[in-house]
């Protein structure tokens, strides 16, 4: 007897909703277990390959604005965070330039989260390399890396690098001892100077060499802040050196002695230049201030090999600041506010020549009789005229 079951509407709805399970699978060849369902526990299953891996993410130490920060190169991080801070002069920043230069050589695009001890060690290696070569002193290098190292620790102080830089072994820097110039090699070179042929920038060579010589080596002044000098600077045998074409964070007000200031007249009156001593032989690239280097090799041909001078490798213009200082501090004057340095050690250390200067014993041994020394400023009173 055939029995006819018969499915309402709701039942319908009911066994689509919940259909019936399937049969378990049969075991396998491989002698894997299926779980068992009758503890009532769902055991995890066996192969687990296709199983999705759960990946932990860390939490970032730095804020998003600081993760934005590590994220930029070293020359934007110069430019919008390094500059504005230290308010550098624009002598700082070509020379900040001068490092990137380096640094993408060695290392290519360089960003801020790179500034730790690996960088600073790589870009060692290529300084080593360039010493090596002979395309780079010892001086360049350090002067580099105490760039990078100071824009790496304030990478640190700013929280952008986790870990400062703690390199302090720089490079030795075999500088040769101050020299200071003679009477008569001073008489020379200034002969030297009247001798030379030619025009610079239009004025008759004998003019510009002199004026320059008068000034660099009754003065003492950086040979930077004298070139870049302009006309209105000076004033009444006053020359007036601005701050930003300088080191030094505040201007100088030198006076001339009074037989150096015609040479310094007739130089302004043979040319209607803003700069005093035009120099046209140096001629940067854009956006790049000059570097002086055929004004070396010029004064090296024209005033020091014909005066039967000679001086040590790396000693040109800077002979004029140490026989100046050398002078003034025989004298008993302050080398230190000439020279504009701001610690009398410098001053001592790189620019005293040893040989020319007074070695005090003692206060007592001076015999109460001896004149003083005469007071600061009368350096004009030291040298005696040239011919």
């Amino acid at each position: 007897m055939d029995t006819t079951y018969s499915i309402s509407a709701a039942g319908v709805e009911e066994f689509l909703l919940f259909p019936p399970c399937p049969e378990p699978p049969a075991p396998s060849d491989s002698g894997q277990r299926l779980p068992d369902q009758s503890s009532g526990y769902r055991a995890r299953p066996v192969d687990r390959e296709n199983e999705p891996t759960r990946t932990r993410v860390k939490k970032s130490h730095y804020t998003p604005r600081e993760q934005a920060l590590r994220g930029l190169q070293v020359r934007e991080f110069i430019r919008d965070q390094y500059l504005p801070t230290h308010r550098l002069k624009v002598s700082t920043l070509d020379d900040l330039n001068v490092l990137l230069g380096h640094l993408a050589r060695c290392r290519g695009q360089t960003f801020v989260r790179e500034l730790n001890d690996e960088l600073l060690q790589s870009a060692l290696d290529y300084f080593l390399t360039q010493i090596a070569d002979g395309e780079m002193g010892a001086a360049n290098a350090n002067k580099n890396l105490r760039y990078l190292k100071s824009l790496a620790n304030y990478a640190h102080l700013k929280k952008l690098v986790r870990r400062p830089i703690t390199f302090s072994d720089f490079l030795e820097e075999p500088r040769p001892e101050p020299r200071a110039l003679t009477r008569e090699e001073y008489w020379k070179i200034g002969q030297a100077a009247r001798a030379v042929t030619g025009a610079v920038s239009g004025v008759p060579a004998p003019t510009w060499w002199y004026a320059w010589y008068l000034t660099m080596s009754r003065v003492g002044n950086r040979l930077t802040a004298m070139m870049y000098a302009e006309r209105r600077h000076y004033q009444h045998g006053v020359l007036h050196l601005i701050a930003d074409n300088q080191k030094q964070d505040e201007d100088q007000r030198l006076q001339l002695p009074d037989y150096a200031q015609p040479a310094i007249e007739d130089l302004l009156a043979a040319h209607d230049q803003p700069r005093i001593f035009p120099w046209p032989f140096d001629k940067p690239k854009p956006g790049k201030r000059q570097n002086w280097k055929t004004l070396f090799s010029h004064f090296r041909a024209k005033l020091v090999k014909p005066a039967g001078i000679e001086l040590k490798p790396g000693v040109l213009t800077r002979v004029f600041r140490q026989t100046v200082a050398t002078m003034i501090d025989c004298a008993g004057g302050n080398a230190t506010k000439q020279l504009g340095h701001s610690s009398p050690v410098i001053t001592k250390k790189h620019y005293l020549d040893k040989s020319q200067t007074p070695v005090t014993t003692g206060a007592l041994l001076i015999p109460q009789d001896q004149p003083p020394p005469p007071p600061p400023g009368k350096q004009q009173t030291l040298f005696a005229k040239d011919g």
